[in-house]
């Protein structure tokens, strides 16, 4: 399955052409155990954990993921063989900065982050996943876990409540609640 965020053909997935511009529809729609691959460019959740585009609260969009899969960054956009994909070169991230305006300075105990007041509380939420699951190849940034209270997620095995103060990259729980 294909995911290119600057594909302008029938965003289904089929081809580097007709590849989803979102990642979440491909998510979504990896059945048969597609792998799927994800060109260049950066992604922003676009949905909450219920699907839902136009949540009460922006910031708890994220990607989630609740089924072993295989997701790979890294690609221009015209492989044909996972081993053709440039990670160095073909950045690919997956970002909770919604407003594109962060602004990171200083470094150690400098550090100090500034412009992320919307930004997701977690950029990519998984639950129960097992080691046949893969996310490779993606810079992750922008998450900013500092809310209060949690969303419910629920997987075909597994339900959770994942707190909006943990986790703003990738918060991921195994098990049962």
């Amino acid at each position: 399955i294909y995911v290119n965020v600057n594909a302008t053909g029938n965003n289904d997935g089929s081809s580097w052409t007709d590849a989803y511009t979102d990642l979440q529809d491909a998510i979504d729609n990896q059945c048969g155990g597609f792998d799927i691959w994800v060109a260049a460019g950066t992604y922003l959740p676009t949905k909450d954990h219920t699907g839902n585009e136009t949540p009460t609260n922006n910031r708890d969009k994220n990607f989630h993921i609740g089924t072993d899969m295989k997701i790979y960054g890294g690609f221009v956009g015209t492989e044909t063989q996972l081993s053709e994909r440039n990670i160095a070169t073909n950045v690919t991230i997956l970002s909770g900065d919604f407003n594109n305006n962060d602004v990171v300075t200083g470094g150690g105990v400098t550090l100090t982050f500034s412009g992320n007041s919307e930004n997701a509380y977690h950029v990519m939420i998984t639950i129960n996943l097992t080691n046949a699951t893969f996310i490779d190849g993606f810079s992750i940034k922008g998450g900013n876990a500092n809310g209060s209270g949690g969303i419910s997620f629920e997987s075909d095995f597994a339900y959770q409540e994942f707190q909006r103060n943990f986790g703003g990259g990738l918060y991921s729980i195994s098990g049962y609640q």
